[in-house]
């Protein structure tokens, strides 16, 4: 396992502390920055498991650095869990993220190394934002995961100011997740020539599969990232 900080970083204890200060209440909600995602689903609540699904290249990374970059940029410390050496740190800084105030744990392909970090990270509490990255991980290792563990995780973040977003092909947290969207590549947006053409962006459609209060229906709505 390794974990990546920035130069010269004030001791963890002292960042997490301060991450922990910069919160109002519990009860935040942690918006993506995208305006028609946040008005539709209304962000991430702090204190539950937030799952985002969805297959190969469909934007699911894409709109996790959009939440991550919303919390840095707030001065909340975040973390991700990288148990498949799949995070690109350019792609985080195109995105917003301030390198600064997150975590970058590298699990060398070691899923149950990346289960007891998770674990350890959320039960020490002072992130705001952990975001455990499951994409490519094997459907293999994904099966040995005890659904106990989910559980584990909802309760060390219940009513504290953490979030907990879990990125994969599909649902992993089951009845443990408070929130589940889905989401799918609709298209790619360029820019330019067809000689010389920029990639701007994708537009996704984003499902939300488990709203938050009772007998409200959740419709698809269209986001670009």
């Amino acid at each position: 396992m390794a974990i990546a900080l920035p130069k010269n970083p004030l001791p963890l204890g002292d960042r997490v502390s301060r991450g922990f200060a910069n919160e109002d209440s519990p009860s935040r909600h942690l918006a993506s920055g995208i305006p028609s995602l946040d008005q539709k689903f209304g962000g991430i609540p702090a204190g539950v498991i937030a799952e985002i699904a969805g297959g190969v290249s469909s934007g699911v990374t894409s709109l996790a650095l959009r939440y991550l970059a919303e919390a840095t940029s707030q001065g909340q410390i975040a973390a991700w869990i990288d148990p498949h050496e799949a995070f690109d740190v350019q792609s985080a800084i195109d995105a917003g993220v301030q390198l600064q105030q997150l975590l970058w744990v590298r699990c060398h392909r070691d899923i149950d190394c990346a289960l007891r970090v998770t674990d350890l990270i959320l039960h020490g509490g002072g992130f705001g934002l952990v975001v455990f990255d499951l994409i490519g991980v094997p459907d293999k290792a994904l099966e040995s995961f005890p659904l106990s563990c989910w559980f584990r995780f909802q309760r060390a973040i219940r009513n504290t100011p953490t979030a907990l977003i879990v990125l994969a092909n599909s649902n992993q947290a089951k009845s443990a997740a408070g929130r589940q969207m889905q989401v799918q590549r609709e298209k790619v947006l360029w820019s330019g020539t067809d000689a010389a053409r920029l990639l701007d962006g994708f537009v996704v459609r984003v499902a939300q599969r488990k709203p938050m209060h009772p007998g409200f229906v959740s419709l698809p709505t269209e986001a670009t990232v």
